[in-house]
C-alpha cells in the first residue's frame, strides 16, 4: 500500500522497590510485585490476541529494551513487521508546551501540566481570541487568563488590565484581586457597571493633565467617534467629507477654548473645588480661566484637584457642534449638499452631533465618572449596550468606543508625545508615560460581535490590533477578543492572533468552518466533537499557539481550583448566591465556604431542588430557591465560624 514497514517490538516493565514506604520486607515486596505483574498482564491481554512472555533478569536490559530505538538488535522482545503509521501510534509521545514555565497551568487529557505564559518572549505579539457558544466556559477562560496575567514572573508592580465586558462575568475576578491586595491598594482594582445617565457623564474631549490639545492617538479616536455619530443608521460609513470636517472641527474647538476664548472660571460649577481654592488662597477674578486654576493647582502639588478643574476647561461635544456654525472658513471649504434631502454637509454634521447629545446623556456635561488611578479595571456595558435593531447597534458601538477611551487611552501615549505637552507638565507626563509603557498591559473585549459590524469602532479595534502586532515590543500590550463564533472576527484579526482558544463549535457547520479557517488536523477535528460542556473537572478546549518555534495545536483542559472557579463563574445562580454571601461575610470567607460546600458551582443543586419542588409541590412556587440556599450556607458559616474567621 506504499507504506513504510519497520521492525517493531514491545517491552513492558514493572518492578518494586524495598525503599517504598509500604514495603516492610522482601516477602511483602514479592506479593506487591506479583499484583503489579498481574495488573500489567491483564491490561495488555485486554488489547486482543497477543502473546505475552514474562522475563526476569537483567534490569538494565529491561529498561533499555523499553526505550524506543535504544536496542534495535538485542532487545528482549521478538521483532515483528509493522507499518510506520501504526508503530507511531504506540510510541509514548505526549504533548509539550512551548513554555517551560507559565502563570496559567492547563493540562492534557492524560493529566500532564501544560504551562502558558502571557506576554512571553516566545511569541512575537500577544493577541488572543476565544470562541465558545453560550455556556462553553468563555468567561471563565478569560478570567483565568487575566488572573494569570497578574502573576507573571518578574513583576515588581501591578500590571495594567482593562476589560470591556457585557455582564458581570469579570466582577468576580475584580473582587478576588481586591481581596488579595492590601487595604491601602485595593482601589487599584475596580469594577463599574455603566449607566446612560448624566451621573456617568464622560467627556471624550478630556485631555491628559495640562494638555490644551489632544495627543495624536486621542485625535484619531475623536475623529472616529464623530464619524460614528455622523453615520446614518442605515449606512456603514458617514457621507463623503465627514472625516475631514471632524478633524477640522476637532482642531478648531481646542484652539478656541485653549488660546482664543478659554472658558472662564465659575465657582458654581463645583462648590467643593471652590472651597479648596479659597483655602489655598488662589487669586481669582473676573478674568480667571479654568486653565489658570488647573495650572495653579498643579504648581501647588494638588494633582487630583487639577484634574477635576481641567474637566471644566476642555471643550464638550456641544462646543464642537457649535464651532460648525461659527467658523466661516469651514463653510468655504465644505460648501456642498448631501443625501436625498440635499442637506448642506455642515448642517448635517451639526444635526447629527446635536442628535447624539440628546440621545446619549453621558455626553451632555463635563466628566462626572472617573476610574481614578485604578490599574485593573472592568467596565460592564450590559445596561448601555443593547441589542436588536439599528439604533441599539449604534448605541452599543458608541459605548464600546467610549469604554475604550475610558480604560485604555493612556496605553497609547508615546514618549515622543512629551514634546507636545506644555513645558511645566513635561516632567510629570514623561515619568508617567515611561512607567505605563514599561509595565505589561492588557486590553480585553468581550462579546466583540456587537461592534465589528460598525466600521468606525472596528477601525479603532483593528488599529489597536495592528499596533500590538507590529510594535508589541514597544507597547508591551496584550489584546484579548472573545465572542461566540469565529465568524464574528474579521480575517485580519484571525491572521494576527497568536493564541486561539476554542471551547466549543456549536453546529456541524461551525465545526467545519473552524477546521477550514484554522487548518485543524484530523485529531483536533475529532476532538471538536467531544469537547462537551465545562464541569467541575474543567473546561476542555482546543488551543492554537503561534510561537518562535512554530505553530502548535493542542487538546487541553482548563482546570482551576474551586475557589477561583467560584470567583470567575458567570452563571446567574452562582453570581446571585456569591454576591449575597460577599455582602454578608466578605470575599475571602464567602469563596472558601462555597468552594467547600459546592466545589462545582450551585447550578446543579438549584436545578435539583427546582425539579423536586415541581414534582412534590412541597413549597410555594414563589419561594426563592437561591435565597434558601444562601440561608443554608449562611447558617453553616455561623455554626462553623471558628474554622473560617482565620
Amino acid at each position: 500500500e506504499g507504506q513504510c514497514i519497520v521492525s517493531f517490538a514491545m517491552v513492558f516493565d514493572t518492578w518494586v522497590s524495598l525503599m517504598e514506604p509500604e514495603i516492610a520486607n522482601e516477602d511483602q515486596a514479592l506479593i506487591v510485585l506479583r499484583r503489579r505483574f498481574a495488573e500489567l498482564v491483564g491490561v495488555v491481554q485486554g488489547w486482543g490476541t497477543c502473546s505475552i512472555q514474562d522475563v526476569t533478569g537483567d534490569p538494565l536490559l529491561g529498561v533499555v529494551g523499553a526505550i524506543p530505538g535504544m536496542s534495535p538488535k538485542s532487545g528482549p522482545a521478538p521483532q515483528a513487521a509493522c507499518t510506520l503509521r501504526s508503530a507511531l501510534g504506540f510510541l509514548p509521545m505526549r504533548p509539550a508546551s512551548p513554555w517551560k514555565h507559565g502563570s496559567l497551568l492547563l493540562r492534557t487529557p492524560d493529566g500532564k501540566l501544560m504551562p502558558y505564559m502571557p506576554n512571553s518572549a516566545e511569541q512575537a505579539s500577544w493577541i488572543d481570541i476565544g470562541v465558545a457558544p453560550m455556556g462553553g466556559g468563555k468567561s471563565v477562560m478569560l478570567n483565568a487568563l487575566n488572573f494569570a496575567f497578574c502573576f507573571q514572573a518578574g513583576l515588581t508592580r501591578l500590571p495594567w488590565i482593562s476589560i470591556i465586558d457585557v455582564g458581570p462575568s469579570s466582577s468576580g475576578l475584580i473582587a478576588l484581586l481586591k481581596a488579595a491586595l492590601p487595604p491601602d491598594r485595593q482601589h487599584l482594582a475596580t469594577y463599574h457597571r455603566l449607566r446612560m445617565t448624566e451621573n456617568y457623564a464622560v467627556n471624550p474631549f478630556d485631555t491628559p493633565l495640562g494638555c490644551r490639545k489632544p495627543l495624536p492617538s486621542h485625535q484619531a479616536f475623536l475623529v472616529n467617534l464623530m464619524c460614528l455619530l455622523a453615520t446614518e443608521l442605515s449606512e456603514a460609513a458617514p457621507p463623503s467629507g465627514i472625516d475631514g470636517i471632524a478633524r477640522k472641527v476637532m482642531e478648531d474647538v481646542y484652539e478656541e477654548f485653549s488660546d482664543i476664548h478659554p472658558k472662564l472660571y465659575n465657582k458654581n460649577l463645583n462648590p467643593e473645588l471652590h472651597e479648596i481654592i479659597e483655602k489655598l488662597k488662589i487669586n481669582v477674578d473676573d478674568y480667571t480661566t479654568w486653565w489658570n486654576i488647573v495650572d495653579a493647582f498643579f504648581e501647588l502639588g494638588y494633582l487630583h484637584e487639577a484634574m477635576l478643574a481641567q474637566r471644566y476647561a476642555v471643550p464638550l461635544l456641544s462646543d464642537a457642534a457649535s464651532i460648525v456654525r461659527q467658523k466661516e472658513d469651514l463653510r468655504k471649504i465644505y460648501n456642498y449638499n448631501i443625501g436625498a434631502t440635499n442637506e448642506h454637509v455642515l448642517d448635517y454634521f451639526w444635526r447629527t452631533m446635536t442628535d447624539a447629545i440628546a440621545a446619549y446623556p453621558i455626553l451632555r456635561q463635563p466628566t462626572q465618572f472617573s476610574i481614578g488611578d485604578a490599574q485593573i479595571i472592568s467596565l460592564d456595558l450590559d445596561e448601555v449596550a443593547p441589542r436588536g435593531g439599528a439604533q441599539a447597534d449604534r448605541q452599543s458601538a458608541f459605548m464600546y468606543m467610549m469604554a475604550r477611551f475610558i480604560v485604555a487611552s493612556r496605553f497609547f501615549q508615546m514618549p515622543a508625545d512629551v514634546i507636545l505637552i506644555p513645558d511645566k507638565y513635561k516632567k510629570y507626563h514623561e515619568k508617567r508615560i515611561n512607567e505605563i509603557r514599561q509595565d505589561p498591559k492588557r486590553l480585553c473585549y468581550d462579546e466583540v460581535h456587537r461592534v465589528t459590524s460598525q466600521k468606525a469602532v472596528a477601525d479603532q479595534i483593528f488599529g489597536d490590533m495592528e499596533t500590538s502586532a507590529r510594535e508589541s515590543r514597544k507597547w508591551n500590550l496584550s489584546i484579548g477578543l472573545y465572542s461566540q463564533t469565529y465568524e464574528d472576527f474579521p480575517k485580519v484579526i484571525l491572521e494576527l492572533a497568536t493564541s486561539i482558544f476554542i471551547l466549543g463549535s456549536g453546529t456541524e457547520a461551525g465545526r467545519q468552518g473552524l477546521v477550514q479557517t484554522f487548518g485543524l488536523n484530523s485529531a483536533i477535528e475529532h476532538a471538536l466533537t467531544r469537547l462537551g460542556k465545562p464541569d467541575k473537572a474543567g473546561a476542555n478546549l482546543i488551543a492554537l499557539f503561534k510561537t518562535g518555534s512554530g505553530s502548535t495545536q493542542q487538546i487541553l483542559t482548563n482546570t482551576i481550583g474551586p475557589v477561583a472557579l467560584w470567583a470567575f463563574s458567570s452563571t446567574t445562580e452562582d453570581v446571585t448566591v456569591r454576591n449575597r454571601l460577599y455582602d454578608q461575610y466578605g470575599v475571602n470567607i464567602a469563596l472558601r465556604v462555597l468552594a467547600r460546600l459546592y466545589p462545582g458551582g450551585i447550578k446543579v443543586e438549584s436545578e435539583r431542588r427546582k425539579f423536586l419542588r415541581k414534582e412534590t409541590a412541597l413549597e410555594d412556587e414563589k419561594t426563592d430557591i437561591l435565597q434558601e440556599l444562601t440561608n443554608e450556607i449562611s447558617n453553616f458559616v455561623k455554626n462553623n465560624w471558628d474554622s473560617f474567621r482565620d
